[in-house]
């Protein structure tokens, strides 16, 4: 699936709600994202998507759980005890499982 020009202008939050940016523009069906959130909230999801300083970053259609006519929500993201990190689909997740107020990370106890 790829963005549309419909989708220019909605938040983009993570797995919490918290905002993580705009979609700035859409071209050829990929999303960019105008970094507008908390910095300590872009810097905890920066690294999982792969994103550097810039304010305009590319956001991969992978990344994304879900659109709706609001805003893009972002997938939960593990990390492992390598510093290994990547995206899982919320839907995966249990919530008897875990705290879906935080990310979730594999061997945490």
């Amino acid at each position: 699936m790829k963005f549309e020009e419909s989708d220019e202008g909605k938040r983009v939050v993570d797995r919490e709600g918290n905002v993580i940016g705009e979609v700035a523009t859409v071209r050829d069906g990929i999303g960019y994202v105008r970094k507008t959130g908390e910095e300590s909230v872009i810097d905890a999801i920066t690294t999982s998507l792969g994103w550097d300083d810039s304010a305009i970053q590319e956001l991969e259609r992978e990344h994304v759980d879900a659109i709706d006519d609001t805003e893009v929500r972002l997938r939960a993201f593990w990390s492992g005890p390598s510093g290994r990190r990547g995206f899982i689909p919320t839907s995966v997740i249990p919530s008897r499982w875990c705290d879906r107020s935080k990310p979730f990370v594999a061997g945490a106890g």
